[in-house]
């Protein structure tokens, strides 16, 4: 499988036509869909995030630097 990457964030409506314009010479789309499991997760980290229960990637990042002696 391969897989392509854009550099930059497109509407839905650009992503649409880019999945149409691959259909149509062949090349099959396959879009991710996450479990009911995953999206619990997700949902779950949300609200954490709602509550201020997060760290920001800086304290995560000076935290592993930390562990690994950096």
């Amino acid at each position: 499988m391969n897989t392509i990457y854009l550099q930059d964030d497109i509407s839905l409506e650009k992503y649409q036509e880019a999945v149409k314009a691959l259909n149509s010479i062949g090349i099959k789309v396959i879009e991710k869909h996450f479990t009911d499991a995953q999206m619990a997760k997700i949902k779950k980290g949300i609200e954490q995030i709602k509550e201020g229960k997060s760290k920001s990637y800086l304290e995560v990042r000076k935290k592993a630097r930390e562990i690994c002696g950096i």
